[in-house]
């Protein structure tokens, strides 16, 4: 709904609005406990929270087992508890660096957990780009988070969504329209093409954002469900 109502916001304003994507790999077991705990302290949580904290989520050990070996227990230095509560809040409070909001009003970034998307606006699509690219790269960008955080981004499943309802001469086909050129993105040594839609957060966005390609969707998994259901009767 963030990403909707503002993308509908810069588009009133004659915009054209463009998304990344980014695919965080490992996020849980890649964390740096000292790092959540300082954030957690750099935002104001009490002192008896952070030492809580440091105790909940330090002095683990485990094991490993496959075939017919087990290890010896050793120490884990890192990570979160994939799957405890406690551990999404204390993952919010790691990346909270890579989405601390801009002064630039055509700058959105969110996140939940590590599904995280950057959004930008401006007048062109080419334009947009170079905004992207600024926020990967610059000092404090989203690349020398990812460094300081024990973190390596996937640039190569990253998804680029260019959003715009616009539409420009067609030159194959006289008096006709089509929607207007979106340019790839040339990042870190990937280019980045731009996609139709996107999924998330379980919901595809589509570059209209009509919501068709999410309507075929669920309809789809809705038609798989009632096959299979009538299957089970007939064969009852």
């Amino acid at each position: 709904m963030l990403a909707v109502h503002w993308t509908f916001k810069k588009w009133r304003k004659g915009l054209v609005v463009s998304g990344l994507f980014l695919d965080i790999s490992g996020a849980f077991p890649n964390a740096v406990i000292t790092h959540v705990v300082h954030n957690m302290r750099h935002r104001q949580i009490p002192v008896k929270y952070t030492e809580w904290a440091t105790r909940r989520m330090t002095g683990h050990k485990t094991i490993l087992t496959f075939d017919n070996y087990k290890s010896k227990p050793f120490k884990v230095t890192n990570g979160l508890d994939q799957g405890d509560p406690t551990s999404s809040v204390f993952y919010n409070f790691y990346n909270t660096d890579l989405i601390e909001p801009s002064r630039d009003p055509n700058e959105l970034k969110s996140a939940f957990v590590d599904e995280t998307m950057f959004f930008v606006a401006g007048n062109t699509f080419q334009e947009n780009n170079t905004k992207l690219i600024n926020m990967m790269t610059r000092r404090g960008g989203a690349t020398e988070w990812s460094k300081s955080h024990n973190f390596n981004f996937e640039v190569d499943k990253f998804a680029l969504l260019h959003l715009s309802r616009k539409l420009e001469p067609d030159p194959n086909h006289p008096r006709k329209q089509k929607p207007i050129t979106r340019p790839p993105l040339h990042l870190a040594n990937h280019t980045i093409f731009p996609t139709t839609s996107h999924k998330f957060l379980s919901v595809f966005l589509d570059q209209n954002l009509n919501f068709k390609v999410h309507a075929n969707y669920t309809l789809g998994k809705g038609e798989t469900y009632a096959a299979q259901l009538c299957r089970l009767s007939q064969g009852q």
